[in-house]
């Protein structure tokens, strides 16, 4: 099972990589997948401190996480909400769907507000890993027009 340390150095190589795609000025839904995936990674590093265990699948983790749970690993409300809306939004850009509608034959892309959406998602779930740890993300430059300088701790807004 992967450590801590190891979770949290590969959400850094994947912000590295968020930061590296944003440049391009594209790709706003591979951007939104790996936000998730960060925050999956930084996730499984909080249980891996928490309860020395990591789940294997995405409903087990939730489940540990959930504010009401008995677990050890619950985290507070916000950052919850912020994990799930952006699971959600990771599956929208995988699949084109939207996680309440996925019977409708309608395609549901990631727009740069949804995409601002999910970094502010991120940027909430990186905070609560790093007050609850000591843990320090290294910021990153990220660009979106509905993103506004000083509004988030661990992106500079270009």
């Amino acid at each position: 099972m992967p450590t801590f340390n190891e979770h949290i150095s590969q959400a850094e190589i994947n912000l590295n990589y968020l930061q590296e795609t944003n440049k391009l000025n594209n790709y706003l839904d591979w951007q939104v997948t790996i936000s998730f995936y960060t925050a999956l990674h930084t996730i499984n590093a909080h249980l891996a401190k928490t309860l020395n265990f990591q789940y294997s699948t995405h409903v087990k983790t939730k489940n540990a996480i959930a504010p009401e749970s008995m677990s050890p690993a619950k985290l507070d409300e916000d950052t919850y909400t912020s994990y799930i809306a952006l699971q959600n939004l990771s599956k929208r850009s995988r699949y084109l769907c939207h996680h309440k509608e996925a019977s409708n034959d309608q395609a549901y892309f990631i727009t740069e507000k949804l995409h601002a959406r999910a970094i502010r998602h991120l940027d909430k779930i990186l905070i609560c890993i790093s007050a609850k740890y000591g843990s320090k993300f290294k910021k990153i430059n990220i660009s979106n027009p509905y993103l506004k300088s000083g509004e988030l701790q661990n992106f500079t807004i270009y």
